[in-house]
């Protein structure tokens, strides 16, 4: 860690006095940093600091902070946890001018938790950029601070580093995954962190995810529908299959999908429901899925299929939907390989979502 004096805390001076019968305040900055010991390895090499804007503030005023990074080596992702002093703050908003997908701010208890990644086949920030420009009013004065907790980093070779800062409330409130069992899986934390915090995806208890058990078919599609916020239009859930029964969680999504048209049963009209996905089910559904929420207009180039080593090995009935979202950028293959007929696990699954979500975000974030 390359430590710059005066980068962890910006301390927001708010001294307040009376001048004819306005509350005022001068704002000025301090900072405070204990002594680091040598970088290591595995530490972060970026410089963080923070930075206050606003002087004369009154109660009820806006106090802007800036995050800023110093020295970025191929960052793709990056996780920001900050503390403020919540009796004196209020939290109003973040925002962001890096290109990408945000995560929603997770704020609990004067700590505010902030994502960003970038989308697609992108080199990795460099350099020096303001990561966030953060927004409080002013609620009392005094002398209040924001600081700096922690900061992980992700490589555009999704390996990543944590530094702390400082005590804090500790790792368990600062907003990162809820679940314990997610070693391994690195690849997908920040996906199923993310998805957690919206309320598209639940662990299997309140502590674990079990990212390797295979995913079925029902608990996908009901992931999709949740994710793209889909409903059968009122009057028409009549699209019921025999062997999903009515009182099941995942009944209404699975009905209100085959009105859609997303899936179809088989020759016997069934739905198979408790089956695990494969990869290229998976792959059909959201394809359909997308078009059928006027998401996805892009025609299939199958020549993009060519990349695959095993490109075989994909059903015919498939091979349009994989082009489709291999064009899109959301499915990339496996070490040259898209392994069409595996079944998917809750870690896949949940990337597949995440991206998903990330398109939807940058779609509606596009110019027009």
């Amino acid at each position: 860690m390359r430590m710059k004096r005066n980068s962890r805390l910006a301390r927001l001076m708010l001294a307040a006095v009376m001048a004819s019968g306005m509350l005022s305040a001068s704002s000025s900055v301090t900072a405070s940093a204990a002594a680091e010991t040598a970088a290591e390895q595995n530490q972060i090499a970026t410089s963080y600091s923070l930075s206050i804007t606003g002087e004369h503030l009154q109660k009820g005023d806006t106090v802007e902070v800036a995050v800023q990074a110093d020295g970025m080596i191929d960052v793709y992702a990056f996780e920001v946890v900050l503390a403020y002093d919540a009796d004196k703050l209020k939290w109003l908003s973040a925002k962001t001018d890096v290109p990408g997908f945000s995560v929603k701010p997770i704020v609990e208890d004067g700590q505010v938790t902030l994502a960003h990644t970038l989308i697609g086949k992108v080199a990795g920030l460099k350099g020096s950029r303001e990561l966030y420009k953060l927004r409080f009013e002013v609620l009392q004065p005094g002398e209040s601070e924001v600081a700096l907790l922690k900061v992980k980093e992700i490589d555009s070779k999704l390996a990543s580093k944590t530094e702390d800062f400082g005590s804090g409330k500790g790792p368990a409130s600062a907003g990162t995954s809820p679940f314990k069992d997610l070693a391994g899986y690195g690849w997908a934390e920040e996906a199923i962190a993310a998805l957690a915090s919206e309320g598209i995806i639940k662990g299997t208890t309140e502590n674990t995810f079990s990212p390797s058990s295979l995913i079925k078919r029902a608990d996908f599609l009901l992931l999709l529908m949740r994710t793209l916020e889909l409903e059968a239009p009122k009057g028409r859930l009549q699209q019921r299959f025999p062997d999903v029964k009515a009182e099941v969680y995942y009944a209404d999504s699975v009905a209100a999908a085959g009105e859609l048209g997303i899936v179809k049963g088989d020759d016997l009209g069934l739905f198979h429901p408790e089956a695990p996905i494969t990869r290229q089910e998976m792959m059909i559904l959201t394809e359909r899925a997308l078009r059928a929420a006027d998401r996805l207009s892009a025609g299939a180039d199958i020549s993009v299929l060519e990349q695959y080593k095993d490109r075989d090995l994909i059903e015919e009935y498939a091979s349009s939907s994989i082009a489709v979202l291999t064009g899109s950028e959301l499915v990339e293959g496996d070490s040259g390989r898209i392994r069409p007929r595996a079944s998917a696990n809750r870690a896949q699954a949940a990337v597949m979502m995440f991206r998903v979500y990330a398109y939807l975000q940058s779609e509606q974030d596009s110019p027009v």
